[in-house]
């Protein structure tokens, strides 16, 4: 599975199965507009700098957001897309507490 088709099932699991959050919540903790929420629930792409936000927002991990069991059993491609997160030093913080 892709990670936009990953990151939308979450998404809809999270704000419309669980209804941990509502989509206009998630918009103002992201500081993004209800329209970015919903093209992302749709199947959109997502800015690299904002998955660490997203992931706390929903209460889950980088790993569990892209479908990764443990960093053996992801690709070199995804390998790399997670070290961009964790080394974007604005966001690195947030990423460290979901190590």
């Amino acid at each position: 599975m892709n990670e936009m088709t990953q990151i939308q099932k979450i998404l809809i699991q999270k704000l419309r199965v669980e209804k941990i959050i509502s989509q206009v919540e998630l918009a103002k903790l992201m500081n993004v507009s209800n329209a970015s929420v919903t093209k992302w629930l749709n199947g959109g792409s997502i800015e690299l700098s904002k998955i660490p936000l997203l992931c706390e927002c929903l209460k889950i991990t980088p790993n569990e957001l892209f479908d990764f069991a443990n960093e053996h059993d992801i690709s070199s491609k995804d390998y790399e897309i997670l070290e961009k997160i964790k080394n974007n030093r604005c966001l690195l913080e947030v990423v460290e507490r979901f190590k």
